[in-house]
């Protein structure tokens, strides 16, 4: 089985880097060939959507074998990170409290003064669930008290 997919992994990067050669030769477009290329687009769009999410099953397989731990393969180390959706978020509540909070520089620990304007755009310009958590977090604000998360499948990084 992992010989079977390895295989077809190295034919399949043997076919895309010789589409990608196809493709940069491909100096002129005759009018005529218009409706080919446009299918031809359209399915690299749809292989790419595919692809995307096979990487992303494949990833989730193999962070589930890999445990909690991290691994090193040929000198890399790779680890797995939780992908979670967050959703349903109460934006009124979360607005309140980033409106009634306050913010301390952290070198000299003063109050930063900042106006409602200053401290909205600071955390965020999007709905509840864009909001930057790094900014929340110098806040002392906890996005889950907000928003429910919700584990959508652990991915797979290479740790520098």
């Amino acid at each position: 089985m992992t010989e079977d997919l390895r295989t077809d992994a190295l034919i399949f990067a043997d076919a895309v880097e010789g589409l990608s050669k196809d493709i940069e030769a491909l100096n002129t477009i005759a009018p005529e060939q218009f409706e080919a290329m446009f299918t031809i687009r359209d399915v690299l769009a749809a292989g790419a959507a595919t692809l995307l999410a096979l990487r992303q099953d494949f990833d989730d397989k193999l962070a589930r074998a890999i445990g909690p731990d991290y691994i090193d393969i040929n000198g890399k180390r790779y680890s797995r990170r939780g992908h979670y959706s967050t959703r349903n978020g109460d934006n009124e509540g979360l607005l309140r409290a980033v409106l009634d909070s306050r913010l301390f520089n952290q070198a000299t620990g003063e109050l930063v003064e900042e106006t409602p304007v200053e401290k909205i755009k600071t955390v965020w310009n999007l709905p509840v669930y864009n909001a930057r958590k790094t900014a929340l977090k110098a806040r002392s604000i906890d996005l889950d008290e907000f928003a429910e998360r919700e584990f959508v499948r652990f991915n797979i990084s290479e740790d520098r």
